[in-house]
């Protein structure tokens, strides 16, 4: 039995935006930063360095993070592009954000891997990916 192009790449952005769920809730920076392209656009228009700056200060400065994710859908615009869905759990010390709709635009690197291009809470724009990867 073949498995469905469409399988094989659901599998791959689902891995993507594990990895980056696990390197969030492990404040592991580096892979969680990596997770998002250089084409990323923070959805309230900060630049990308002040951006990356208050990623440290709010996911590296927490003494703990956990992260789940329920209901995701992967949704397919495009060759190379993709949009996913979900419900997500935030909670950090006293903080509790349950069942949160979110929504991630991801492209496929020239390195075949996927990164995030695109990040809301609730509705988001039209597809976001349309830029470099």
């Amino acid at each position: 039995n073949a498995i469905a192009p469409e399988t094989l790449l659901n599998d791959q952005v689902v891995e993507a935006v594990e990895a980056w769920r696990q390197a969030w809730s492990k404040r592991d920076m580096t892979t969680y930063l990596d997770a998002y392209s250089d084409a990323f656009t923070p959805p309230d228009g900060a630049s990308r360095e002040d951006w990356i700056a208050s990623r440290y200060r709010n996911v590296g400065g927490r003494k703990s993070i956990d992260v789940q994710i329920q209901r995701l859908l992967v949704l397919t615009p495009g060759e190379g592009r993709a949009r996913v869905r979900f419900l997500q759990d935030y909670t950090s010390g006293s903080v509790r954000e349950l069942k949160r709709p979110k929504t991630l635009d991801l492209v496929k690197g020239a390195d075949n891997r996927w990164r995030i291009v695109g990040e809301w809470q609730g509705d988001p724009p039209a597809y976001a990916g349309a830029g470099k990867s």
